[in-house]
């Protein structure tokens, strides 16, 4: 019998990148809000939220996908016969 596989991303990755990202995030914000460009701390903000937002929607649409791979693994065949 084989085991079954979990899909499950690696713990240190979802915990570094998110860190490297918003320290990224504030030291970009600290720089323009320094050089007094106010629109780029806008329009980096914007963007780096959007990014975000797609990055989670992604994320889920991929869950969905496995969740409903996992599914038609595990449903009961028709017909019965071995």
């Amino acid at each position: 019998m084989m085991a079954k596989r979990r899909f499950s991303p690696p713990a240190e990755v979802w915990t570094i990148l998110p860190t490297l990202a918003l320290l990224g995030f504030a030291g970009w914000v600290a720089l323009m809000a320094s050089t007094g460009n106010p629109l780029g701390v806008v329009i980096f903000i914007t963007g780096f939220l959007a990014a975000t937002w797609r990055a989670c929607q992604r994320w889920h649409e991929l869950g969905a996908e496995i969740d409903e791979a996992r599914h038609r693994l595990n449903r009961p065949r028709r017909g019965g016969g071995a």
